[in-house]
């Protein structure tokens, strides 16, 4: 029997992650350590670079180095995937799943999907990124490395062999039935691909309505201060490093989802699957994976860049309580999908089916 073929009987899990950040991925990363600990296995979280991100939140993790200079770290992502070499070694040797968390985190496993690929899994959070990646992944697989996506779309996209593996969001909370200062909300940061500039416009056109715009963003320094004074004036309210869902949505009317599909495509939106989660309805300027992931908890898709007719559809739904309740009460149905619980499930499913080599479902 080769050591590909040979069934693992460890319940250890050696997650490989390259960058951390404040974004999906990272949270996701957490989330799968969490899923596996509750369910019995061990988790030995490999990261790459940085210090102000979720995984680092994270008691466990295990850092190659404390860099956070976005440059810096590319330029040394060839030592890190030298680095974990005797990571992978070992886990070939001691029967461990290796899990790499993102498509950058894939070369870590290259030992292993070398010599026990039935043990990989290579979970796929990007659309885009370098296509030699994609050859890579697509090696993996002929290999027999178990591909997972976080949507059908990105799957389609991609043109990937893959599973479907949605994230989760860690919060569920009681809806207000009547707000003190209801808001809409936007959640990113300031760059062109997530649309800030969109937000401010639309908040200008909103600015005779009762709702109060607020953006949650990064830290100062990490944002362009001209689009800061540019919403300042615009009465948007910016609040910096706030990370939980329950206070960033607590007084929400809807949250706008910017990113513009020209420059960046989501693939999951984890701030849209948080907001529902907060029972707080989303707005879509035309992210193509929105009608996917909420079904019929998305507002609004307005398949344009224009902030008039977006801010007309939110007047709209403002002038239709009706319409709201059957929006919340979609929420409340359509958030089921994606907690804690249900992403443990489904984990708890593809070790299972990993364990025995047979197919797995996660629907």
């Amino acid at each position: 029997m080769s050591i590909s073929d040979a069934p693992s009987e460890s319940r250890s899990v050696v997650i490989f992650h390259p960058f951390d950040a404040i974004a999906g991925s990272q949270r996701v990363a957490v989330d799968l350590a969490r899923a596996l600990q509750a369910s019995g296995y061990s988790t030995d979280v490999r990261l790459g670079f940085g210090t102000d991100g979720f995984i680092s939140r994270w008691q466990y993790v295990k850092r190659f180095l404390p860099l956070n200079n976005i440059i810096a770290r590319k330029c040394l992502y060839p030592l890190w995937l030298l680095a974990v070499i005797p990571r992978n070694l070992s886990a070939v040797m001691r029967g461990e799943l290796v899990w790499a968390n993102t498509v950058h985190a894939a070369p870590a496993a290259i030992l292993a999907i070398f010599l026990a690929p039935q043990r990989v899994v290579i979970q796929i959070h990007e659309i885009e990124f370098p296509r030699i990646f994609l050859y890579f992944i697509k090696f993996a697989r002929r290999r027999g490395v178990t591909l997972l996506c976080v949507s059908e779309f990105q799957r389609v996209e991609l043109g990937l062999d893959a599973q479907i593996l949605p994230n989760c969001a860690s919060v569920s909370v009681v809806k207000n039935e009547v707000w003190s200062d209801p808001t809409i909300v936007f959640t990113g940061n300031t760059s062109p691909e997530k649309g800030f500039s969109l937000f401010i416009e639309v908040a200008k056109c909103l600015s005779d309505t009762q709702l109060n715009p607020v953006a949650f963003l990064p830290s100062p320094q990490r944002c362009d201060a001209k689009l800061l004074a540019e919403a300042e004036s615009a009465g948007i309210t910016a609040r910096f490093g706030v990370t939980d869902p329950a206070e960033m949505y607590e007084n929400g009317y809807v949250s706008l989802l910017c990113t513009d599909p020209d420059q960046c495509t989501e693939t999951f939106s984890l701030v849209a699957v948080e907001s529902i989660s907060c029972l707080v309805p989303v707005v879509s300027a035309g992210t193509k994976v929105a009608r996917e992931i909420l079904a019929g908890s998305l507002a609004i898709d307005v398949p344009t860049r224009d902030p008039n007719l977006i801010s007309d559809e939110i007047r709209k739904l403002l002038s239709n309580t009706e319409r709201y309740a059957h929006l919340v009460e979609a929420c409340q149905s359509r958030r089921q999908e994606y907690t804690f619980e249900r992403f443990k499930e489904r984990i708890k499913c593809l070790m299972s089916q990993l364990a025995t080599g047979s197919d797995f479902d996660f629907q």
